[in-house]
């Protein structure tokens, strides 16, 4: 069975722990009834506000993968790296018949997403907001990696493939995709453009590297 946890519950814990610490600040400067009125009326520390939006990314893109496979794959949400990596957590892995997914959800609202051209007509360089992001293309080539070589270290020749979706951001023109730097950048409207096609695996290779990655990689929580 796939061990599975609510995507985003570590960031919403967070979230409110930065809540709670707004909530006593507040009531040793105001009292109890009037800290809890500043809390409930007063503006979200920058702590709480950026959980509390990394939480909601997860479970938009989270719901939208849910849909683009539809029962013929899984979706693991928020996993350790274990062993293969030191820091960090992974957002989402997809395992369905077009393959291994890792999915690093983004939730910038308001925010146009752009790439540039580099040589010979490549995306080389993410911008969000004006402001290069292409660390983002960095971090999510990482994890595939270290998906990658847990399968290899297995026996499975399948190679992990890096997706940068962003839950409520604008841009990249009618498709909603581009490529940066080999990493698939798309928003949660689109992302089923992306998981679906030919398939490359059958129902239980799906079911058998499922449950691998689900031991290798088990839940933040």
């Amino acid at each position: 069975m796939t061990e599975q946890q609510p995507p985003g519950q570590h960031l919403q814990i967070k979230a409110d722990a930065a809540r709670a610490q707004r909530r006593d600040s507040n009531s040793a400067r105001y009292g109890r009834m009037l800290g809890a009125v500043a809390t409930a009326w007063g503006s979200q520390s920058p702590a709480e506000r950026a959980y509390a939006a990394g939480a909601a990314g997860e479970r938009q893109v989270s719901e939208a993968l849910r849909r683009a496979v539809d029962g013929s794959g899984q979706v693991l949400n928020s996993r350790r790296p274990g062993v293969h990596a030191q820091r960090g957590d992974i957002d989402h892995i997809v395992v369905c018949p077009t393959g291994v997914w890792v999915v690093d959800a983004k939730n910038y609202r308001n925010h146009t997403i752009s790439t540039s051209r580099g040589l010979f007509g490549k995306s080389s360089e993410l911008r969000v907001g004006g402001r290069d992001r292409t660390a983002l293309v960095e971090s999510v080539h990482r994890q595939a990696a270290v998906v990658t070589q847990a399968l290899h270290s297995h026996g499975f020749t399948l190679e992990a493939a890096p997706v940068l979706c962003f839950a409520a951001a604008t841009g990249l023109g009618l498709s909603g995709r581009r490529t940066v730097d080999g990493v698939i950048v798309t928003r949660a409207s689109r992302v089923h453009r992306v998981l679906t096609g030919t398939p490359r695996i059958d129902a239980d290779t799906v079911t058998h590297v499922t449950r691998l990655l689900n031991a290798v990689f088990p839940p933040v929580f």
